[in-house]
């Protein structure tokens, strides 16, 4: 069962109070005054009261665009920090579970190449850190004891690992990735009734409580720029449609979106709570039954084939296979939709600065050179 964090209720935003409006005052001697005079200082109070307006309307035009600007700026991240589960793990399951199995994974990644955040990272210029992505294959929000000696980190044991600069600017200036989520619902749909509807409820809770707590600790941490994706659809891969019958797939996919739904106004809330921060929301439900449904139309042959299970890899250990798959391992995705959802988060967060040569080939293939195994 997950562990309980302690709710910390969300501030409600601090409202101006009103202002005053501005009462107009005739001078006594100019009732007596001739007409004559009366019409100039009638004119000179028409061209005060317009350049009035007009000073105000270039004040409310110049917050608008300083504050456009500003997000902009503060929307350029100068370093990238990672947090979740298996979709972006780049190497931390071994040092804490152990080796891969079965050992058709790439480099200790689950999937047969780089990632999205190895993709993600050259695309905005900025060299990849691993130890700036705390992600762990088979994290929930909530810590996931394997055995007394073994545990898996969930989100707050995830920043709490971040290795964060003392300067708070740099800090501010970071992008937070949060994606995690997945195997909190995965918990309910493996069990022994995966459509138990107050197990459903009971853990989704959980693990929205969870992100609000990691987004607040980062928030007072000092970030103030997140990205967070929402679930995908299990529903759609080769695993869930081997295990599942109609019936209970159409139950995980409705409980997938009732989870999508309410992250998005806890991120929403937050951000409304929250003015001086960034929020970027990627819809990654979407775009993963896009790419299946239409995978031809992604360069993908097979929609619904497993990669790592292709006769010719098992003869060669050619990673290159990868290409004609969306799934890898019936599970997790090959390196070629990771390209995809790299490419997709950047346009999502690109701003003035133009786009590195090395995304234009981001729909060609992979320009990295991926080894056989030994």
């Amino acid at each position: 069962m997950p562990q309980k964090n302690d709710h910390i209720p969300l501030k409600k935003p601090f409202l101006p109070p009103k202002r005053r409006s501005a009462v107009l005052y005739q001078r006594t001697e100019d009732v007596d005054r001739p007409a004559g005079h009366a019409s100039k200082n009638r004119t000179w109070i028409y061209v005060a009261v317009i350049g009035a307006a007009f000073s105000v309307g270039l004040f409310f035009i110049g917050r608008y665009t300083a504050s456009r600007i500003s997000l902009i700026i503060n929307a350029q991240p100068t370093a990238i920090y990672i947090m979740g589960d298996s979709l972006s793990d780049t190497g931390n399951y071994p040092l804490i579970v152990g080796p891969l199995s079965p050992p058709a994974q790439w480099n200790n990644h689950f999937s047969n190449g780089p990632m999205w955040p190895e993709y993600f990272s050259g695309f905005l210029g900025i060299p990849y850190s691993q130890s700036n992505n705390v992600a762990v294959g088979g994290a929930c929000t909530f810590r996931h004891v394997l055995s007394p000696e073994i545990s898996i980190p969930g989100l707050i044991d995830q920043i709490s690992e971040l290795p964060l600069p003392t300067n708070m600017v740099a800090r501010s200036k970071a992008l937070y990735i949060v994606w995690i989520g997945h195997n909190d619902l995965q918990a309910v749909f493996q069990s022994e009734d995966p459509i138990n509807t107050a197990l459903y409820n009971e853990y989704s809770s959980q693990a929205l409580s969870n992100i609000q707590y990691g987004l607040e600790t980062l928030y007072s941490l000092g970030g103030r720029i997140f990205l967070v994706p929402n679930l995908g659809d299990m529903t759609q891969t080769p695993q869930y449609i081997s295990e599942f019958d109609a019936s209970t797939l159409t139950v995980i996919r409705s409980e997938i979106q009732d989870y999508n739904s309410r992250l998005a106004k806890l991120l929403n809330n937050f951000a409304s709570c929250h003015h001086s921060c960034t929020i970027f929301r990627f819809d990654f439900f979407s775009l993963f039954d896009d790419i299946v449904q239409n995978h031809t139309s992604y360069s993908i042959p097979s929609g619904y084939g497993i990669g790592d299970t292709d006769s010719i890899f098992l003869q060669t250990y050619d990673w290159w296979i990868g290409e004609n798959y969306v799934s890898w391992d019936g599970l997790h995705p090959t390196s070629k939709v990771h390209r995809i959802i790299a490419d997709r988060l950047y346009d999502l967060t690109r701003t003035a600065q133009l786009r590195k040569s090395v995304s234009a080939q981001a729909d060609k293939g992979p320009d990295h050179p991926v080894p056989a195994l030994p």
